[in-house]
């Protein structure tokens, strides 16, 4: 999908998280995919940066693939983007949280609206 819209990155999803009952994928077309890591395409920081995130159902996948990035004391924050649907349940988003502070990066603590 990405390279056919100029966006190595991008990726298509065919999951609709608001209503897991309605995605049949039995009739979904199949697509083989490159897949990579944060790691493999930005192997050093010359600058500081930020990474951002929009990895939908994904994410704790995506930090795990970043993890000589999360490291680098170049990396000044990490800006995730998620729908609420894909942090549940719960335990799900505090993953994402301690899998942050393993890499020593400032995450708060859940507050009870999540």
């Amino acid at each position: 999908v990405g390279a056919a819209i100029g966006n190595p990155f991008a990726w298509a999803s065919m999951t609709d998280p608001y209503n897991f009952a309605s995605t049949d994928t039995r009739e979904a077309p199949w697509l083989r995919v490159h897949v990579t890591t944060v790691d493999s395409v930005v192997p050093h920081l010359e600058q500081p940066a930020l990474l951002k995130v929009y990895a939908f159902g994904e994410t704790c996948a995506v930090l795990r693939g970043a993890a000589a990035l999360l490291r680098n004391p170049l990396l000044r924050g990490v800006w995730l983007m998620a729908a609420r649907a894909y942090l549940e349940p719960r335990a799900f988003a505090e993953e994402i949280f301690v899998l942050l502070r393993g890499f020593n990066l400032f995450a708060p603590r859940l507050g009870a609206a999540l």
